[in-house]
């Protein structure tokens, strides 16, 4: 959901926390009532175009303020209750497990800045990130641990981006432990261990581009995203990916591909990664899936063309964590029929969005030559054919440490970038003339 769709209603707070939870609020931007009646409310959340936030009340005024919450929640895509501990008197039993409620501590930690959206883009509603992350029993996995922790990486430089107005949707098997300190833009699609994935695992093409799938369903049909960026679980975005592709999608019909980037050299430790080197390449999306961005538009009608009704079918619903959501077996049941009806072809949307070199098939996507996206190498959990491997042929130079940590949001408690390997970076200056001289015969990025 996004952050308009949510109602926040502060519920048993005193003078001093409702001065504090409207502060939060005009932080925010959220749209608070001068005044909203008590026996209004159940109108209230069902507004769309209402208030982001309903009048403080009572707790035990429940029933005559709210009746048939249920109904009318499921219209505005949930609510969330604010108070001073995370409980309130008997909330479970007058309005049951589906309904959320967090303490004002964690209600002004989630909320992100108020967002001003830069002059130009081509940003209407939000730039939309969809994670896929591998089941925790895949085969070619080493350690899963490791997997979550440097999604953990990959999540934080999609959030920390100069224009703020980004969704980012994960679609796992699990959601992580560090998932509770996390803002609202943030949406765990949770698969769960059902069948399809695990009895008779889809190759790695159909998993991926299945999740793909499901996420541009729900960031197009829930989120209302403007444009969608299909994103590995183990690469990182340039702080200012979003800005600079916006200004560009102003100009183009379907979409972009980022053809340059940096390879960076992980090596796991104890408590996560170290950095060795942050190579500059060419020809990046030949060597990454994290390269290509879509309008919101143009994929959604390809969507449509691969399944009619796609987006008339729910495939995920709340959860009792917030912020994830949990499949629907009966739709989701229609959605691998679908897969089984397809999946052979080569061509089809599927294994199209679940090989990085296939994607542009389905969009004519205009190139950008910033190098604003990083994938990670080295770290033991690929599924590509290279193993993720540096690719050497590739390399044009090396980006300093330093720089590159601050350009990609890297959190040193995930990965630490003080002692990069000399041996790699001496590498990368010998064969980056080489590699220079070799473009210069060439036509392209292919090479």
């Amino acid at each position: 959901m996004t952050l308009s769709d949510v109602k926040f209603v502060a519920a048993g707070l005193d003078a001093v926390d409702r001065q504090r939870f409207e502060a939060v609020c005009e932080t925010a931007g959220l749209r608070v009532p001068s005044k909203w009646q008590l026996g209004r409310m159940q109108t209230g959340i069902g507004l769309r175009t209402g208030p982001n936030v309903l009048e403080q009340f009572d707790a035990c005024s429940f029933p005559r303020a709210i009746k048939g919450l249920n109904a009318v929640l499921r219209a505005s895509n949930g609510a969330v209750f604010v108070s001073k501990e995370k409980r309130l008197p008997n909330w479970k039993d007058r309005f049951g497990s589906e309904q959320f409620i967090i303490s004002l501590d964690d209600f002004e930690k989630k909320q992100p800045s108020k967002t001003t959206t830069q002059a130009g883009l081509a940003l209407e509603g939000p730039f939309a990130f969809v994670i896929p992350v591998v089941h925790p029993s895949g085969k070619k996995l080493i350690d899963y641990n490791a997997v979550e922790r440097i999604l953990q990486q990959t999540v934080r430089s999609c959030l920390l981006q100069s224009e703020t107005n980004v969704a980012v949707v994960v679609v796992c098997h699990r959601v992580p432990d560090w998932a509770d300190n996390l803002d609202l833009r943030v949406h765990f699609l949770v698969l769960g261990d059902d069948r399809e994935w695990t009895a008779s695992p889809l190759d790695v093409r159909e998993d991926k581009g299945a999740k793909h799938v499901l996420g541009a369903q729900f960031a197009l049909s829930q989120l209302n995203a403007s444009s969608v960026m299909f994103l590995d679980g183990d690469d990182f975005v340039r702080s200012d990916l979003v800005s600079t592709v916006g200004n560009r999608l102003g100009s183009v019909n379907d979409g972009v591909v980022i053809s340059s980037g940096l390879h960076a050299a992980l090596k796991r430790t104890d408590k996560g990664f170290s950095l060795d080197a942050a190579i500059r390449v060419f020809g990046f999306h030949n060597t990454c899936g994290s390269c290509r961005v879509f309008r919101g538009a143009v994929l959604a009608d390809r969507m449509r063309r691969w399944m009619s009704d796609i987006f008339e079918l729910t495939f995920f619903e709340q959860a009792e964590a917030f912020g994830s959501f949990s499949n629907r077996a009966a739709d989701m049941r229609a959605f691998f029929d679908q897969i089984e009806r397809t999946g052979n072809n080569e061509f089809g949307l599927i294994r199209c969005l679940g090989r990085h070199a296939a994607r542009s098939m389905i969009a004519e996507l205009d190139n950008l030559s910033e190098p604003l996206v990083a994938k990670g190498c080295g770290h033991g959990n690929h599924d590509g054919p290279r193993k993720g491997e540096v690719h050497w042929n590739k390399c044009i130079g090396q980006m300093d440490s330093t720089e590159f940590a601050k350009s990609f949001s890297i959190d040193p408690e995930i990965i630490t970038t003080n002692s990069p390997d000399v041996g790699l970076v001496r590498r990368s200056q010998i064969l980056a003339p080489f590699n220079r001289a070799k473009r210069l015969f060439f036509i392209g990025d292919d090479v």
